[in-house]
């Protein structure tokens, strides 16, 4: 995959060159495939990174989630924060959750059809209190958004 997208093999060589695969990820005019292999490649460079580099891969990744306009795109950077928020501090899921929840109050369509089953799963993995506090928020939201956000 390295060699097919003219990246580096050496990891402090890639490490270098993801700037621009998280650049690219956010452009409109880059292809959907592209977006995909560069989220693989981040997810495997992951591995041999350093912790810093775990929240900005999983906030990148939320934002990819909410702004993409491909469904294939929204749901592989999804998918793929579920696999970091598994390496991440129950501080950082908290960041990442909040980031999400103030995705959803946007009233978006887009953004309300693919972040809740990606949000719901990451919930689950914070702690008790910060899992309470997830479900008033969500109580409250209900209580007060659009129709376009209570129906999503």
């Amino acid at each position: 995959l390295l060699r097919v997208l003219d990246l580096p093999q050496d990891d402090e060589d890639l490490g270098e060159r993801e700037g621009s695969l998280f650049l690219d990820n956010l452009k409109t005019g880059t292809h959907w495939i592209i977006k995909v292999s560069n989220m693989e490649t981040m997810i495997r460079h992951l591995e041999r990174s350093d912790k810093a580099a775990v929240m900005h891969l999983g906030t990148h990744l939320a934002n990819v989630l909410k702004v993409s306009d491909n469904p294939f795109v929204r749901r592989t950077a999804g998918e793929a924060l579920l696999q970091v928020a598994e390496k991440m501090t129950y501080t950082q899921r908290n960041e990442i959750v909040v980031e999400l929840f103030n995705g959803l109050e946007l009233g978006d369509l887009r953004i309300s059809k693919y972040v809740p089953e990606y949000l719901g799963e990451i919930i689950l993995r914070l702690l008790p209190q910060e899992f309470d506090e997830c479900i008033l928020s969500m109580e409250q939201q209900l209580l007060t958004a659009n129709t376009q956000v209570a129906a999503s």
